[in-house]
């Protein structure tokens, strides 16, 4: 064999192992999931009830009695807090529901848009439902989209949703709620926005119920 062919050889040798190489630091680098996901257990149907004036950026909501605008702890247009004598907090947010735009300011390494669409995936909700059913086994020879499209869909999901226990929201209204020992997290999905509800009650000897709460959420109205 002539010396030339020979250093062919080696070059191609060298090539291959090299893209080998690199597509295993891809998959089980760079790219590996180390997020352990349990699936979203049961689903609360919740219907619209009466309509009050309190209102809340762009929502109405009947808020218990005795609930009063913490001020000191609220800011404009970003959080409000309320709370009452028996120790108890609401505190409303909301977000934009941007699920690459979440990728993109937590790692960045990849546009994750196209990914996402594709897979029908538009906001958190669809992420859970997707990830409750998701049985994609990443190995060498998978495709790369399916490797990024797996690490993107944990890295979201380890970036937006809490490990905790938590049920789907049915009925006139789409999100889930967690659950923390006596404290419930509601995230309603309006119009591409995440409203989050957290109602706390650890300090408080009248701890919110499960009931109450839903009764508080049936009283949302979006405005638009």
């Amino acid at each position: 064999m002539k010396k030339s062919t020979k250093i062919l050889i080696c070059v191609i040798i060298l090539i291959a192992g090299v893209i080998l190489g690199y597509r295993a630091y891809l998959i089980y680098g760079k790219y590996k999931v180390t997020v352990a996901y349990d699936k979203t257990e049961g689903e609360i149907k919740i219907e619209n009830s009466q309509a009050c004036d309190s209102s809340i950026n762009n929502y109405s909501i009947c808020l218990p009695e005795g609930f009063v605008l913490d001020e000191e702890n609220t800011v404009d247009k970003a959080v409000y807090l309320y709370h009452d004598s028996n120790y108890r907090n609401i505190r409303f947010v909301d977000v934009d529901e941007d699920l690459a735009q979440v990728f993109h300011d937590v790692d960045g390494s990849f546009d994750a848009s196209n990914l996402l669409e594709d897979a029908n995936i538009h906001d958190t909700v669809d992420l859970l439902r997707y990830l409750d059913s998701y049985d994609v086994d990443i190995h060498y020879f998978s495709s790369l989209k399916d490797v990024k499209l797996n690490y993107a869909l944990f890295k979201i999901f380890d970036n937006t949703v809490p490990t905790e226990k938590r049920s789907y929201i049915t009925g006139d209204y789409t999100g889930y709620i967690n659950y923390y020992d006596n404290d419930y997290e509601v995230n309603l999905i309006h119009n591409h926005r995440r409203y989050v509800i957290y109602f706390s009650s650890v300090d408080s000897p009248v701890p919110f119920t499960q009931d109450e709460v839903i009764n508080i959420i049936s009283s949302i109205h979006f405005k638009n």
